[in-house]
């Protein structure tokens, strides 16, 4: 059995890179860094990882979650964007595992849902 058959969310991936803020080619100095949408429609299927709301950081609360799917370029600090009740959250990629071996060559994506 394929484990693609357990698919059954679809998500957008979002990257950050440099966009030109002066949009005419103009200095560097201009340029500023943004998400922009490098994967779309990705099919899934979302886990929650840990009931438990952790910390990482000073103030920085968040909940995680495991995102399994094809091989597909997805690195950490990418941002996943989920429809949930007809509202987008974004969650953030913290940890990316290849699992490229046997029947089901998949990625095992670790995300969290930041909460204030």
């Amino acid at each position: 059995m394929s484990i693609e058959n357990q698919f059954t969310e679809i998500v957008d991936v979002e990257r950050l890179g440099y966009n030109n803020g002066s949009g005419s080619g103009g200095s560097i100095a201009n340029d500023f860094k943004e998400f922009s949408i490098f994967i779309i429609g990705l099919r899934c299927l979302i886990q929650d990882y840990d009931e438990k709301i952790g910390q990482d950081i000073t103030y920085g609360f968040g909940k995680d979650k495991l995102l399994f799917c094809k091989l597909k370029d997805i690195q950490e600090g990418d941002r996943i964007i989920r429809n949930e009740g007809g509202k987008d959250r974004d969650y953030r990629v913290t940890a990316v595992k290849k699992f490229h071996q046997g029947l089901n060559p998949h990625l095992e994506v670790k995300i969290r849902i930041f909460k204030s």
